[in-house]
């Protein structure tokens, strides 16, 4: 993908890519609901996505890939918490702060 990125467009994308790393390890993704606050680490409250620092980097990954652009090596990983925090990151390098509150 290239050009102008909307926040809708990286959040789908961050969704997409979230949902596909979860069901690729056996997480049972049928009533899976990911949304903006989602929380990407098991912090211990309902609903975390409980992810490791190998599904991180997928995630990663999946973004750069499908925005084709590299995310800053410099980002302390441990301040992004949740699924909006991974896309502000986004959007920093590509495309325009727009909001929206999609889930999946």
């Amino acid at each position: 993908m290239s050009g102008i990125v909307t926040r809708e467009e990286a959040l789908e994308a961050a969704f997409e890519s979230l949902a596909q790393i979860l069901k690729d390890r056996g997480d049972d993704t049928s009533a899976l609901v990911i949304t903006e606050s989602s929380t990407l680490w098991d912090d211990g409250t309902e609903g975390t996505l409980a992810l490791d620092s190998l599904d991180a980097l997928d995630l990663i990954t999946s973004l750069e890939e499908q925005f084709e652009v590299v995310l800053p090596e410099d980002v302390d990983f441990e301040t992004i918490r949740t699924v909006g925090d991974a896309v502000d990151m986004l959007m920093a390098v590509v495309g325009e702060p727009e909001r929206a509150g999609n889930s999946l």
